[in-house]
C-alpha cells in the first residue's frame, strides 16, 4: 500500500524513513470514537523488534498524540511506520522529526510543530548536541529532548545514564537553539509540500 504521507530525516550518519497511512476508518478507533487513534510501528531491517524499538514506538506515539488534532478524524486510525536506514547516533530524535513531517505530509491536522534533538553529557561536564553513536557510548548521560515549536515548551525528555536535575535543565536549554534549526528545516519541507500541492491544482 502507498503511504498517504512520508518523510526522510537525515543527520550525519543516521537516516530514518517515516510513512503514514491514514487517517482511515479502523477497528482500533471504535473505543475512542471522539478521537483518532495513532499507532506507531518501528521496522528493523532484520524484521525483528526488540525492547528498544517498543520503547521508541511508545515515545513517538505519545509525542504525536500531543501535537495531532485527534478530534479532527474521529473513528479513524493514523498508522505511522518508521525504519532506520542507517544509525550513527540520535536515531530516536531523527524518528520523531521524520514522523512529524510525515504526519503533516499526510494532511493530518496538527496544533503546531515540534522537533527533537539528542544531547550528550560527557564525563568532563561538556555538552554535545547531536552526538554520534560513539560519542553516545562514551557519554555519562544521553537525552532526547522534544520541544514545541512556537514556545519551546518541553513535550518529552528521554534520559539514559546518570543525569542530575540541574544537568537535565541545562541540556534542555542547550537544545533550544538546535531545535530552532531543525524547525527551520521542517517548515521548509512543509512549505515545499504545500507549494507542490498548489501547483497540482
Amino acid at each position: 500500500n502507498h503511504a498517504d504521507g512520508s518523510a526522510r530525516f537525515v543527520f550525519k550518519g543516521t537516516a530514518v524513513l517515516a510513512g503514514v497511512f491514514g487517517p482511515r476508518e479502523g477497528r482500533a478507533a471504535i473505543k475512542a470514537s471522539d478521537e483518532s487513534v495513532i499507532t506507531v510501528n518501528w521496522n528493523r531491517g532484520d524484521g525483528l523488534s526488540g525492547s528498544r524499538e517498543k520503547e521508541y514506538e511508545t515515545i513517538v506515539r505519545n509525542i504525536l498524540e500531543a501535537v495531532v488534532v485527534r478530534s479532527q478524524d474521529p473513528l479513524c486510525v493514523i498508522e505511522v511506520s518508521l525504519q532506520a536506514v542507517t544509525e550513527s547516533g540520535g536515531s530516536l530524535s531523527a524518528a520523531i522529526n521524520a514522523a512529524v513531517v510525515a504526519v503533516i505530509d499526510a494532511g493530518v491536522a496538527v496544533e503546531g510543530l515540534c522537533a527533537a534533538v539528542t544531547v550528550a553529557l560527557m564525563h568532563d561536564g561538556s555538552i554535545l548536541l547531536d552526538p554520534t553513536s560513539g560519542e553516545e557510548g562514551s557519554a555519562r548521560g544521553v537525552m532526547t529532548v522534544t520541544l514545541r515549536g512556537h514556545d519551546h515548551a518541553l513535550l518529552s525528555s528521554v534520559v539514559s545514564g546518570k543525569v542530575g536535575e540541574e544537568e537535565l535543565l541545562t541540556a534542555i536549554e542547550a537544545a533550544g537553539d538546535a531545535v530552532s534549526t531543525v524547525l527551520t528545516f521542517i517548515r521548509m519541507a512543509v512549505e515545499k509540500r504545500l507549494e507542490k500541492e498548489q501547483r497540482c491544482w
